[in-house]
Parts: C-alpha cells; structure tokens; sequence
C-alpha cells in the first residue's frame, strides 16, 4: 500500500465536481459544434453569393428518380444540366465513351457513359484550369439527391456567382461525370481520352455518403503542402488530415482516385452524416439538410475564386499535418512529426524524473498506473460489448440497419460512451485507494506516448492528435510537481485546463467522425479512443469523484443502459 499524503499537495480543493463536469461538457459540446455547416443563405442572397435555397431549386427538378447509367431520367438529367450550362452563356460539350475498369474486387466494370462539361474562360490566356467536378448518375433504388446531386446543383449555383463576379484569371472546368457508381466510369474516361485533362493544374472532387453534417475535406492527393495552404483559406473549413489515414485504410473510391492516378493534384469533399439514407430511396431532397448543401457551396465557390486568381505554376509541396479548431486550419510540414515525437517522450521522461526527485511518483505506482490503465481499457471495451451483445439477444424486436448504420444511432453513441465512463471512472474509484493519483495519470498517460509512437510512424496525418494534448499535460504537470503548496489552487486550474482544452477539442471530431462513418458493430473500438481520452482527463475524473466517490459511476452507468435499452426498442423505427 502506498501513502496517499502526497495527494493532498496535489491540491484537488478548489474547483468541485459539478463545476469539472460542466467545464467538460462545455468543451466536449464547443468540439462538437466546430464542425457544424454553415446557415444555409436565402433565395434573395447576394447575387455573387452562394445559396443553398437557389441551388435546392436545381434539386427539386432534378433529383427525384433514379439516374443510374443509360437510363432515361439519367438522360433527363443531363440534358437539364447541358440547359442550364448554355443559360449561363457557356457551350456544353459532351463526352460519349464505352469504358471498362477493372474493380477493387476483381470484377470488371463496363459501360457507355456520358459526361457533360463546360469552360468558362479566365483573362490570364493560358491553359492553366482549376476543375471542379461531381456526379450526376445514381444507384437504381434510391434518387441520389446527396449522392451526388447535391455536388451537380451546387456546381450550378457556383457557376451562376461565378458569371456574375470578377472574371477569373485561370479557366473553370465543371466536369459532370457519368458513371461513377459503376467504378468511376466517367472520369477514367476523361482522363485518359479528353484533351482537357491536359489542362488540369487543380481539382476539387465534391461527393456524399450521407444527407446531412458538415462537408469534409476528407481526401487529397500526395504533396499536399500547397494544397492545404489553400485549404486554409477556405470558408467555414473543417478537415483533418487524420481523416485521409482512415480513408486509406477503407476499400472505398470516388472520381477523385481516377484524378490523383492522372497526377491531378485535388482536394475531396464529402458529407457523411445521415448514413443510412445512403444510396437508398431515402435519399431524396426532403431529407437533405440546406445547410450541408451550403457548405459544400462554400468551399466550392470560395476555392474556385480563390485558385482561379491564384497562379498554379507549381501546385505541389511535401505533405503536411492539418486540422481545424475554432474555424482555424493550424497546419505544419509531416516532417516536424518525427521530431515533435522525440520532444514529447524527452518532455515525458523529465516529467517522470522530476516526479521522482520530488517524491511525487514512485517506481512500482508508475507502473501500476501503467496496468491499471491497460485493465480499465480492456474491461471497458469487453463490459460494453457485453452489454451490447446482451441487448441484442434479449430484444424482440430486430434493431433495423440500413448499411449497417441506426436511424437512432445518436443514442447508441451516447450509451457507448456512458457506460465506458461508468467502468472506467468505477475502477479507478476503487483502485484509487491503492494508487497515489500522480502514479495512476503518469501511468495512463504512458499510453498516449506508446499511441503517439505508433501513429508517427503507422498514421502520420493523425499523430497530432496525441501530441498536443500530451505536451499541454505534461506541461501542466511538471508546474504541478514543483509548486509549493499555497500555489495548488492555480496549479490546479493548470492541469485541469491544458489537457481538457487541447484534448477535448482535438478528439472530440475524430471520435464523432468515427461513430458516424463506421457501423453499429465497430462502435465498441471506437471506444478505444473515448477510453484513452478518458486517460488524458483523469485529474478531472478524480475531481469528479474526490467528495462523492460512486455518484459519477453509478449516474454514468444509469444512463448507459437506460439510453442502450432505448436505442434498442427504438432502432427498428425509420424515418
């Protein structure tokens, strides 16, 4: 047993539970509402604005019957988009070609598509061109309003401000690609057979897999430096360079694979939210949210005008780490990754030798910290997917997935996450009369460091996210370890602040983005990261539980099987 006189110096008076918890709810809720799309403008915005109202109108006519290749509304479609391109004063050109593509799972792919285009013409005289491009084709079952109908009336709507603003400098390409759904038909063929591929110095790919949320700048090509300066500058941005690591990781394609294999350099777009609506017939306007349409627009527009007045003599650059906060895009060279690596396991190890020399940390507590982190991260994920599992068996009524995703699968998430907190701040409850607190947060924290080592190296676009938030904490700690004490209330406030701000709002969209892009079944290893953000906030679990030991626990545990019980009786409900 070790002597706990130590954690009075930690100085744990001032700040009480309730106030922790709201300071954590507050940020939990600021990271979330981050990534929220901008308010979707009115039919009477400015004329050199984009409106989500004005391009819905597109999508009232276009987008309510399946378009899939060769079928009759497909040809509907394009000749109203070849319409439209002539009112803006633009000649359409048509692209007819029988293409064949060889699929991720060794299938071929083979049709005649049909792709539709227009130039509008910059003053600069060159050939340079900025290309932005969607698809306008559809599933069989479902209308594809989002997928990918959203990107064609947005591309309208851009076009529109676009005629009416300063003529741009570069050309505009509007590639309206036919063929995507069958493996991305339409846009091999203009790579590989149409002589303004040759033009091409930029693109932007705009796609969905959803009907609401924000719009991601989820994918670009390699050398990405130049581009995500650009990005930077972009309305309302919301991308993280962690989400191409993910990406890369699934068996998923859009138009934008077949432009980066012409060494196009480009960003891609996408909404993922509302899932379930995913090429299904409820993809329809009705469910399509104004907002994710504007900010879609936004970056279309506001990047089109931006990098067709930008030169794009040389428009690639050594990859770099990107993520917004607060409607900032902080980015810097991936090179710096390996050496902010090195800086954090130097800051990590004079932490924990300062601890020693000052008597704060022992050897043995240190690694049982270690352990007890590593027991309360595997019996959180298990006691979940125990829960989960028990739920499923005792349900009557089968819980509905639609592409393996819930109409209700907000509940499900919050009940997740509840009942990990539960096991969580319960175990540390209990193991907390064993383990001076400095050993258990050094210890829990050493994960963060084995996290941060791996992904330098395995996902280098998403170690930041273990960075910043550990050198914060570990700042704060080692002020901690070598105040006096009349200084702990300050000192205190620190080490409460540092990790919280700086993780919270760091993990809060990667934790969201997760549970919205994978399934019902892949829930419990997101887990994974809610648990070891658990570990980051551990001073503030303590804080949370340091009067009323077992309220947390039990409340947290309440709500999680009261919400999962829920989710279940409420899951084969559609809307």
């Amino acid at each position: 047993m070790e002597s706990r006189t130590s954690d009075n110096q930690a100085g744990f008076v001032v700040p009480t539970g309730i106030l922790t918890f709201v300071l954590l709810a507050a940020l939990a809720f600021l990271g979330m509402y981050q990534m929220e799309p901008p308010r979707a403008a009115s039919l009477d915005a400015a004329p050199t604005e984009f409106s989500a109202a004005r391009a819905l109108q597109h999508l009232e006519i276009i987008a309510q019957h399946p378009r899939p290749v060769g079928s009759a509304e497909n040809t509907k479609a394009r000749e109203y988009i070849a319409a439209e391109l002539t009112k803006q004063g633009l000649q359409p050109e048509f692209q007819t070609a029988t293409v064949t593509r060889t699929l991720r799972n060794g299938q071929e792919s083979s049709a005649t598509i049909e792709n539709v285009m227009a130039r509008l013409e910059g003053t600069g005289g060159g050939n340079n061109a900025v290309m932005i491009a969607g698809h306008y084709d559809s599933v069989q079952r479902g209308p594809g309003a989002s997928d990918d109908m959203s990107a064609i009336a947005a591309m309208l709507e851009t076009l529109r401000a676009l005629r009416v603003g300063q003529a741009p400098a570069n050309d505009v390409i509007f590639l309206f690609t036919d063929g995507e759904e069958r493996g991305l038909l339409g846009a091999k063929a203009f790579v590989e057979e149409h002589p303004w591929a040759d033009d091409v110095n930029v693109v932007m790919n705009f796609e969905a897999r959803g009907t609401t949320g924000p719009s991601y700048m989820f994918e670009t090509s390699d050398n990405n430096g130049w581009l995500i300066s650009q990005f930077a500058k972009s309305p309302y941005p919301v991308g993280y360079s962690f989400t191409y690591d993910i990406y890369q990781l699934l068996p998923n394609d859009t138009d934008l694979t077949m432009f980066r294999q012409a060494n196009m350099p480009g960003f891609g777009f996408a909404f993922i939210d509302g899932f379930v609506h995913y090429h299904m017939p409820t993809d329809s306007v009705a469910n399509l949210n104004p907002r994710t349409l504007q900010h879609h627009g936004s970056y279309m527009l506001g990047l089109a005008r931006q990098l067709a007045n930008t030169s794009l003599d040389n428009t690639s650059a050594p990859n770099r780490t990107y993520f917004n906060i607060l409607g900032f895009v902080v980015h810097y060279s991936q090179a710096l990754n390996l050496p902010l690596m090195i800086l954090t396991a130097i800051l990590f190890v004079g932490v924990i030798v300062l601890g020693f020399r000052r008597g704060r940390l022992t050897i043995r507590g240190v690694i049982g910290g270690f352990f007890i982190f590593l027991l309360v991260l595997i019996a959180s994920l298990l006691g979940v997917y125990a829960l989960s599992f028990l739920l499923l068996l005792m349900n009557a009524q089968p819980i509905n997935m639609l592409n393996g995703a819930t109409y209700n699968w907000q509940y499900f998430t919050i009940s997740y996450i509840a009942l990990a907190l539960a096991i969580t701040s319960a175990l540390y409850v209990w193991l907390r009369r064993r383990v001076l607190l400095n050993n258990l947060i050094v210890g829990a924290w050493l994960w963060w460091l084995i996290v941060l080592v791996a992904t330098t190296f395995a996902l280098p676009g998403t170690s930041y996210l273990f960075t910043w938030p550990l050198i914060f904490g570990l700042i704060a700690l080692a002020v901690k370890f070598t105040a006096r004490d009349e200084d702990a209330p300050r000192v205190t406030l620190l080490l409460v602040l540092l990790p919280a701000i700086s993780g919270l709002l760091l993990l809060t969209p990667l934790i969201r983005g997760l549970f919205v892009a994978l399934f019902l079944p892949l829930y419990v290893p997101v887990l994974f990261f809610v648990v070891l953000l658990f570990g980051l906030l551990l001073p503030h679990l303590m804080l949370m539980t340091s009067r009323s030991r077992w309220v947390l626990p039990i409340v947290s545990a309440l709500v999680g099987l009261n919400l999962l019980i829920f989710a279940g009786l409420t899951a084969g409900a559609g809307v």
